[in-house]
């Protein structure tokens, strides 16, 4: 199944991709090559087929490359040596590994921005309310609404791809033309193309974001100035403590893109900031908080610090990727207020496992990943 991602990646980048990877990372013998370079194009030509076609279900579609891949593996894996296919596989660990990572990094980011980051930007967009005609209030809700049905109606279809590129995505810095041109003029308040919202409804967003540009701009420049670089050296210290390989990476970015920063340059985007809601109430309950745990990834024990709300019984449990119990941490009768208990890990052999707390309040759960 790992060695199936690496083919995956090289089918995906054109059939040659995966060729290319074979032939860096394996050595093969000149026989090899010849053998597996026309196995490659068959298999690349029947990945291009599939992606061409957008029409389906997503999960299919997934499936159905999936089994593109299992293909291919059967007729390129005999053709290896049983040290080349265990360097494939090690390859795919880490790869795997990585996509463990990102799942963990994003969740630690949303928790951080939902505790940090919103409160700062609701109150500046209050601000913003004060400016606004009731008229274009009233535009503002419908628009919120219907960019949010809009936005799972296209998940639902599988025809959101490419977030964070340009002519993808949701809100961004610039429209696209079909053509990959930017838009002249566009600067920073544009929406762009190809993303799950409709003509008439990216065309009702540009024109609100226009008329009151020079408020935004000055609200979100007043952030950044004030928020911006606690933001930026906050979140990357969560990212490192999650995956300090990522370093590297990471300055790699910036000196690509200049100041642009990864994690925090999407809490800036004027649209995004103008539809979002000031007067949207914080949630108190237990199931809308977090838990901390530290370290995360762990190797044999980690602290998991967590609030109770209501006096009663409070279970901590660690579950599987199949949400069945594999170990219970404690059960004990807790007074409200927050608390602090390492846990033991010896015997958890999986990647990743699920870590909940249960009391009257509800449930909270956070995802730990193992060394």
């Amino acid at each position: 199944m790992v060695a199936g991602t690496a083919i995956a990646s090289g089918v995906k980048n054109g059939g040659f991709g995966l060729f290319d990877k074979i032939a860096t990372e394996l050595n093969l013998t000149p026989e090899q090559k010849i053998q597996i370079e026309p196995i490659v194009e068959k298999y690349k030509q029947k990945a291009k087929a599939l992606r061409a076609n957008n029409e389906g279900d997503r999960r299919a579609n997934r499936e159905a490359m999936h089994g593109i891949i299992e293909e291919a593996k059967t007729e390129i894996f005999p053709l290896l040596t049983a040290d080349q296919i265990a360097k494939v596989k090690e390859f795919e660990e880490k790869k795997h590994k990585h996509h463990e990572q990102k799942g963990a990094i994003k969740a630690a980011v949303k928790n951080y921005a939902d505790k940090e980051v919103k409160p700062v930007l609701q109150a500046q967009r209050m601000r913003l309310e004060a400016k606004l005609s009731a008229e274009d209030k009233q535009a503002i809700d419908e628009l919120r609404v219907v960019v949010k049905e809009q936005k799972k109606a296209c998940k639902k279809s599988g025809e959101c791809k490419g977030k964070g590129r340009k002519g993808k995505g949701e809100f961004g810095e610039n429209r696209t033309q079909q053509n990959g041109q930017e838009e002249a003029g566009r600067g920073r308040r544009g929406v762009k193309r190809g993303h799950h919202l409709d003509e008439a409804t990216r065309t009702a967003v540009d024109a609100l974001v226009a008329k009151y540009e020079a408020n935004i701009n000055a609200l979100l420049d007043e952030t950044k100035a004030s928020h911006g670089e606690t933001w930026k050296t906050e979140i990357k210290a969560i990212v490192l403590d999650i995956a300090p390989d990522m370093e590297e990476r990471m300055n790699e970015r910036v000196e690509r893109d200049g100041k642009k920063d990864k994690w925090t340059h999407r809490f800036f985007h004027p649209a995004k900031f103008l539809l979002s809601n000031p007067y949207e109430a914080k949630n108190e309950s237990l199931t809308d908080r977090t838990i901390g745990l530290y370290p995360n990834p762990a190797q044999k024990r980690t602290n998991i610090k967590y609030e109770v709300l209501k006096e009663g019984e409070v279970q901590i449990g660690i579950y599987n990727r199949g949400g069945d119990l594999v170990k219970t941490v404690f059960t004990k009768y807790q007074q409200p207020g927050s608390y602090n208990v390492e846990a033991n890990l010896d015997g958890l052999v999986d990647k990743m496992y699920i870590i909940s707390v249960t009391d009257a309040a509800g449930k909270v759960s956070e995802q730990l990943l193992m060394k």
